[in-house]
């Protein structure tokens, strides 16, 4: 039965590294841009709507709004200018007024695009979009926001809305890791790995089976689980401002 389990283990070892390696390859020479709303709340809520006032170019806002719209190039391949077929707008739906619009964060920090207002959306002209590069929208109205998208037309791809943000490894508050979560991923979970692996392996009844528990034990321990680890917060990453 020992043997029976080594085997298994070492079998399983490989499947996950096979279709790790399907993964990296299926996510190379990709085009991808996604974005996601970070806010889209009133500006005085409450009671203080009646106690203060937001004006614009000596307009008052009657119902003041602040949007901000991180959008992402979450591909491996850049995006140059010639690609885009129009701009890229962001839409806000059932706002009476777009009153401002300005770039709170960018990396890296010179990229930032040319944006006029147009109506009820921002029109973001085309620059080249690097992999990894971020850009964050802060966008002020009169009215709140029904919906928000953002949209335009790039040879061979299609922007992506993002529900939530990746799973944060860490528990800072952009999901960064600190000096407790480095301990818990780095060293507690290989280590756990390593233990129970060779807690398995001792209680196998042939060298064979020891072997093929170790074998397994270290490519999850020292390869697989690295690998994890490493996708977790990189794309956890390349959200934050």
């Amino acid at each position: 039965m020992g043997d029976v389990a080594a085997w298994i283990a070492a079998a399983v070892s490989l499947v996950l590294l096979g279709v790790a390696w399907l993964t990296y390859r299926s996510q190379r020479n990709r085009t991808a841009l996604e974005y996601f709303v970070v806010i889209n709340r009133d500006l005085l809520p409450g009671t203080v709507a009646s106690q203060l006032q937001v004006t614009h170019r000596g307009k008052v806002l009657s119902a003041p709004s602040m949007t901000v719209v991180r959008i992402v190039n979450t591909g491996d391949r850049g995006i140059p200018p010639d690609s885009f077929t129009d701009d890229l707008c962001v839409l806000l739906e059932g706002v009476d007024e777009v009153a401002s619009a300005t770039w709170t964060a960018a990396r890296p920090p010179q990229l930032q695009p040319t944006v006029e207002i147009d109506g009820d959306r921002v029109r973001i002209k085309p620059t080249l979009i690097n992999p990894e590069d971020m850009l964050e929208l802060q966008v002020v109205c009169d009215g709140r926001a029904s919906q928000i998208s953002l949209a335009g037309r790039i040879v061979d791809l299609k922007v992506k809305l993002r529900t939530k943000l990746p799973y944060p490894p860490g528990s800072g508050t952009e999901g960064e890791m600190l000096g407790f979560d480095r301990f818990m991923w780095y060293v507690l979970g290989p280590a756990t790995v390593v233990g129970v692996g060779v807690w398995i392996a001792i209680g196998m009844t042939t060298d064979a089976a020891r072997v093929l528990t170790l074998a397994a034990t270290s490519i999850i321990a020292g390869l697989l689980y690295p690998m994890h680890v490493r996708h977790l917060v990189r794309r956890r990453r390349i959200w934050r401002p």
